[in-house]
């Protein structure tokens, strides 16, 4: 994994910059003034087949991207299509199935290499959870007769798992690897460039679902905007790659101090308690997996951050501090009588009954499960559930969920592998940052439903889908400080 740095030559960073801002415009006015149909038909369908056919591994990452939201809801709108509506995302991933049989219909067949240890259990549980998935579709449609459209609106999120498979063959090659993970912490950064101008300017980047007032149990605080998007674990996974390779030293101080800097403003604009919980806890481990000598001087630098960052605070908008520092002090408050939580209770009180009497295949994908005590101003919050545990237990049944979260402990146990053992630095970074996201993904679906969400399941699958790969090029290069075997004596250079 090479030293990173920034680029050679800023002229041409200023240069793709200005093509973005212009290409955005044009995506903007297009939006504005044509139907949705020439949209996908003339923009969006040529401007994904491109980047296949040139730079598969950025393909993944539009995918990723339009998952997660970072282009506004006006300017990729929805097209019509047998009653309901495909997302650009949804039309993005039907690209790469093509493309990913038709690579491997056209490509070569890689020469066999060393088995990844935990590779099996891997595809033994997403297996067994595909086979969940289809049954639970089948029985929905079939036995229970539920609405259709509700039905495929939830089985469309899991299908994202479907990227894992086609990461492994696009980002077969070293390089392209290389490439998707420093594209992915740069889409990270841009998802928090995006946090900063809802959270501190107040421009709505990504929807009018991006922002909204800070309020912590019931005590509303107007001058303090709390910023949201559905890319936070790209942020996430974004720090955690950023801190690896810092701790490893594969990235220089200046840069790891804006990268890293900027990927936590963009979490902390988000004011979530489980998220700062969980983030502090795998940014903790992934610098005690790599180089625990780097604990004490990241520990200092964090401290001195919080307390500028306070102190700023405190001088320039103390009604903001105050408001943010009651908000991190009240959790016992919260979870005893706030808003948030009860909600959340309410939600387990009535789904956890029906999870004992369908333990096996769930009341059905797309399901009412609250009954007549559930909304009728919003009928699609019946469907939903907070606790992604719940949701996916309780739709699809416990099977489904334990083989699930077997194949999270299988990304996890690889992961850790990698990171503490004698290992490529590239391997260990990619594998630390891996097994630490699973850990976050648990905190955080106590609370969200990031394992039945597109913007969760396709962070999963590409951390899965990178773990495998790094640890199968340690597999194929060797233990540590064991020279490759040497090429025979007429191969040609």
């Amino acid at each position: 994994m090479a030293r990173l740095a920034m680029p050679a030559r800023p002229l041409a960073l200023a240069g793709l910059i200005l093509l973005a801002i212009a290409l955005a415009l044009f995506l903007g006015l297009a939006s504005a003034l044509l139907p949705a149909w020439f949209i996908f038909s003339a923009l969006l369908v040529p401007a994904v087949a491109v980047l296949l056919l040139v730079r598969p591994e950025y393909a993944l990452l539009a995918c990723m991207s339009l998952v997660c939201g970072l282009i506004h809801p006006a300017f990729v709108p929805r097209m019509p299509v047998l009653g309901s509506s495909l997302a650009a995302a949804d039309a993005t991933l039907v690209m790469l199935t093509l493309y990913t049989g038709w690579a491997l219909a056209t490509q070569p067949r890689p020469a066999a290499s060393a088995p990844v240890e935990g590779g099996r259990l891997l595809a033994v549980a997403l297996g067994l959870f595909g086979l969940c998935l289809a049954i639970s579709v089948a029985t929905s449609l079939s036995v229970r007769d539920l609405n259709p459209t509700h039905v495929l609106g939830e089985t469309r999120d899991l299908l994202y798992l479907l990227t894992l498979p086609m990461a492994l063959v696009i980002l077969r090659p070293k390089e392209r690897q290389e490439r998707f993970v420093i594209g992915l912490v740069v889409l990270g950064c841009l998802f928090s460039v995006g946090q900063i101008l809802q959270g501190v300017f107040k421009i709505p980047v990504f929807g009018d679902q991006g922002i909204s007032v800070l309020e912590t149990l019931g005590r509303q605080d107007d001058s303090t905007t709390r910023a949201n998007t559905l890319g936070l674990n790209v942020i996430v996974f974004s720090l955690l790659l950023t801190l690896g390779a810092y701790a490893l030293g594969r990235i220089r101080k200046p840069l790891f101090l804006l990268a890293a800097g900027l990927l936590f403003v963009g979490i902390f604009l988000t004011f979530g308690r489980t998220t700062f919980a969980a983030v502090f806890i795998c940014g903790l481990l992934v610098v005690w997996w790599l180089n625990k000598s780097r604990l004490p001087q990241l520990a200092v630098l964090l401290v001195v951050v919080v307390a500028l960052g306070s102190a700023l605070g405190a001088y320039w908008k103390p009604d903001s501090f105050s408001a943010i520092y009651y908000r991190l002090t009240s959790i016992g408050e919260e979870i005893d009588y706030g808003y948030s939580a009860q909600w959340r209770i309410w939600e387990a009180e009535a789904m956890v009954p029906l999870i004992k009497e369908h333990p096996l295949i769930g009341v059905g994908l797309g399901a009412d499960y609250k009954g007549a005590s559930g909304s009728t101003l919003r009928p699609e919050l019946n469907r939903y559930v907070h606790n992604a545990y719940l949701y996916m237990g309780g739709k699809m049944g416990l099977p489904a969920l334990i083989f699930f979260l077997l194949f999270m402990a299988g990304v996890f146990a690889i992961g850790r592998r990698s990171a503490l053992g004698h290992a490529l630095p590239w391997t260990r970074v990619v594998g630390a940052a891996s097994a630490a996201m699973m850990i976050r993904f648990l905190f955080a679906s106590i609370t969200e439903p990031h394992l039945m969400s597109d913007y969760g399941v396709i962070v999963i699958a590409m951390a899965g889908a990178l773990v495998y790969l790094s640890a199968a090029r340690t597999a194929t290069a060797g233990p540590p400080g064991m020279p490759l075997p040497a090429p025979p004596a007429n191969s040609v250079h």
